[in-house]
């Protein structure tokens, strides 16, 4: 995982403001002070992004196995 103080790359700006992208505006609402902390370390230790990197491992998402789908690598 990256290092203190690098954002996750799922922390972006939208129109509902700067948000956790794997989660709907009101869920970010009510849970943001909770994850916050993750977003600013990189997502380290978050629990939405760990089932997205499960599911991804365990391809229920439709990717091949070694395929590079992009969604986990910055742009």
């Amino acid at each position: 995982m990256p290092s203190e103080g690098q954002e996750c790359i799922f922390y972006k700006l939208t129109a509902a403001g700067y948000r956790c992208v794997l989660m709907g505006p009101e869920d970010w609402r009510a849970l943001s002070e909770r994850y916050m902390q993750r977003c600013k370390s990189g997502g380290a230790g978050c629990p939405v992004l760990s089932a997205l990197e499960g599911k991804l491992a365990s391809n229920s998402c439709g990717f091949g196995r070694g395929s590079s789908n992009g969604l986990l690598h910055k742009e």
